[in-house]
């Protein structure tokens, strides 16, 4: 028989075989700690801009021959493009579920959200010609200014979200519907007469069409200084959506000195981009 351990050599063993028991304690509490659940409801705040905001005024035609011949001899325009890019902040609501796969976690979520939009616009296109109201030659110059306004209210959106999670990270495509009030005006002004209009019409309703995009989420601690509901964890997000509100028709009837000689029907369409930045709360 060997000579008995002594007491620094079986302290020197215990240590040794504790080793593997601290090395698996630590795996499990880092995995445990770096273990996210994407499972559940959450609110937020959202803010950003329209990159590009887009309320185009197109294929216009003519009531009578004269505003046929109007727009045919360039007098009035056919088309024109608004930029209503601008800010957009607002809030959303929506749920998450997180599915395990085979060495992936998948996410699948609905949110609503809406949002204020600061976007009017406005353009003013003028012309100096020598022809006359009735496109008839004039012996003295003739000026018409065209104008026309445009923006959204309020943009709001009802989605799907699909993606996949990377611990705290999220990685996401979503799609749905879009809906929205928008703004549109024109006035043509009478020749020479810069202050009064000839042709005039505006409309301010709710569209609705649909929306595309994708973004980024990173999901803190429920310890972070975000936290001030005391949820289960803030998340921040980025993300990009595309709009398209689709198309609409405006008249612009003649009025004062215009109100005998017909009027002008444009199609309108409302679309754009949108960059937004997201703080969430989850519950």
């Amino acid at each position: 028989m060997g000579r008995p351990l002594s007491k620094d050599a079986l302290v020197h063993r215990y240590k040794l075989a504790l080793i593997p028991l601290a090395l698996a304690a630590f795996s499990a509490t880092t995995a445990s700690a770096q273990s996210f659940d994407w499972s559940g409801p959450y609110v937020g705040l959202n803010a950003g801009g329209l990159t590009d905001g887009r309320i185009r005024f197109d294929e216009t035609t003519g009531e009578l021959p004269n505003n046929t011949n109007a727009l045919d001899q360039g007098l009035r325009p056919v088309e024109t493009d608004l930029d209503t890019s601008g800010f957009i902040g607002g809030a959303q609501i929506g749920y998450n579920r997180q599915f395990e796969g085979s060495g992936a976690s998948f996410v699948l979520g609905v949110e609503a959200d809406i949002a204020y939009v600061d976007s009017d616009e406005t353009e003013t296109l003028s012309n100096t010609t020598m022809i006359g109201p009735l496109g008839t030659p004039s012996t003295v110059p003739v000026t018409r200014i065209n104008e026309y306004s445009g923006g959204l209210d309020y943009l709001g959106t009802v989605r799907a979200r699909a993606g996949v999670a990377f611990d705290r990270l999220l990685v996401y495509g979503t799609g749905g519907m879009a809906y929205g009030r928008v703004k549109r005006e024109v006035i043509f002004y009478g020749p020479n007469a810069p202050t009064e209009p000839y042709f005039a019409g505006s409309e301010a309703d709710v569209q609705t069409g649909w929306t595309a995009g994708a973004g980024v989420e990173y999901a803190l601690g429920s310890d972070s200084m975000f936290n001030v509901f005391n949820s289960q964890a803030v998340t921040l997000r980025a993300e990009y959506l595309h709009y398209d509100l689709g198309d609409t028709e405006l008249d612009y009837p003649g009025v004062n000195g215009g109100a005998t000689i017909g009027g002008y029907t444009s199609r309108v369409s409302t679309k754009g981009d949108l960059v937004r930045a997201g703080l969430n709360f989850k519950f």
